[in-house]
């Protein structure tokens, strides 16, 4: 009779231990929420050929290029490029860039953004304009 109490513990310890095993996988849990901030790219380097405006005239558009250079250490998604062109009475408006454009690290992407002189104030006939642009794009 004893030896077969000592064969039914030892079956037991081996499913037990076998149980036990396999709560080790089945461990859930959870976290309290955390608040960021998606990534955007912030390196982005635009050029624009400010060139390309010259003589402008009002009511005439010129396609302005305008490179950007990714100078993050990742690759970024440019969605969008937008010129300023001052002095704000010069009335020179532009249609900014917007789309998708993958980037890798260093790389540069080109793109035209259209700018329209208005009814310009008369003293703004052989005003120096000046040309800033803007890149935004996020890191997927």
């Amino acid at each position: 009779m004893k030896k077969l109490l000592v064969l039914g513990v030892v079956v037991v310890a081996l499913v037990g231990a076998g149980l036990i095993a396999y709560a080790a996988y089945d461990i859930t849990g959870s976290s309290s929420a955390e608040n960021f901030t998606a990534g955007t790219a912030q390196n982005l380097v635009p050029d624009p050929n400010e060139g390309q405006l010259a003589g402008i005239l009002p009511g005439q558009t010129k396609n302005v290029d305008v490179s950007v250079y990714n100078a993050n250490p990742v690759g970024v998604t440019v969605t969008g490029v937008d010129l300023t062109v001052t002095p704000a009475g010069c009335a020179v408006t532009t249609t900014a860039w917007s789309g998708s454009y993958a980037l890798g690290a260093g790389g540069t992407v080109g793109v035209v953004v259209p700018a329209t002189m208005g009814n310009a104030d008369p003293w703004c006939e052989g005003q120096t304009l000046q040309v800033s642009a803007t890149a935004v794009g996020t890191i997927p």
